[in-house]
């Protein structure tokens, strides 16, 4: 497996994706609102538009981008809106992976 390295947490992070989302933990929504969503762009900029998983170029517009959570948020709620819990995936491994903890993790 090939190493890759956390990227540091992009400055409007905290706003537009944790705080809202502790918010929600807050208030025990039963489904999570997808506010991960809103740094999807700089995911994918942080990690070169690369696939955590299968190491491939997720080309910019294809709509096959999106945010894995490597501990589920599923099992692990708690970790639903912080930046390390997340990946840059492919829709494709994204929807396999489901909520599978032993997923080898490249960071």
């Amino acid at each position: 497996m090939i190493h890759v390295p956390l990227q540091p947490e992009p400055a409007r992070f905290d706003a537009l994706v944790r705080q809202p989302g502790l918010r929600a933990l807050a208030a025990n929504v039963e489904h999570l609102p997808p506010y991960w969503r809103e740094c999807l762009d700089d995911l994918r900029e942080s990690y070169r538009s690369i696939c955590a998983y299968l190491c491939v170029l997720v080309p910019r517009g294809t709509g096959a981008r999106s945010v894995d959570h490597v501990a589920p948020k599923s099992k692990r709620r708690e970790m639903a809106y912080e930046w390390s819990n997340y990946r840059f995936v492919c829709s494709l491994m994204n929807a396999r992976k489901r909520d599978f903890e032993d997923v080898l993790d490249p960071i």
